[in-house]
């Protein structure tokens, strides 16, 4: 594997690894409540139903990534789809969260510190690879 290839490795497997987190924070909403400060919604089914789908699709995420970790290169295009438009609407959600429904600010930041953080780490590794390639 080639030294810039490694950037993307990381991204890869940084991301599977914190959308595995997420994954458990929606499995147990108390988790979630504890982490982020959001008052637990009322137990329904179409609250349950919702967070089924959410997770399930976590799950599949966390898969992709690592199935693109195999062969970062060719897979680069599961790092684009990661930063839009799944990063950026999960940062959108957590600031609507924030702003809009009363989440506390002070348990947010690191999430959402988290959130920039994938997205710069994983532009750079585009980027870095963009420049290998012109070579």
């Amino acid at each position: 594997m080639k030294n810039f290839e490694i950037w993307l490795k990381i991204s890869c497997w940084v991301g599977a690894i914190i959308d595995a987190a997420a994954a458990i924070m929606l499995m147990f909403p108390k988790v979630n409540q504890f982490i982020t400060g959001i008052n637990e919604v009322p137990d329904t089914a179409g609250y349950r139903s919702n967070n089924a789908t959410a997770t399930a699709l976590m799950w599949g995420w966390t898969a992709l990534l690592i199935w693109a970790s195999r062969k970062p290169y060719e897979r680069r295009g599961v790092v684009a789809l990661t930063i839009v438009p799944v990063v950026i609407w999960l940062i959108c959600v957590r600031l609507g969260e924030i702003f809009l429904y009363g989440a506390q600010l002070e348990k947010n930041l690191p999430l959402l510190f988290l959130q920039f953080s994938l997205v710069g780490l994983f532009s750079f590794s585009l980027w870095v690879n963009s420049k290998k390639q012109e070579n």
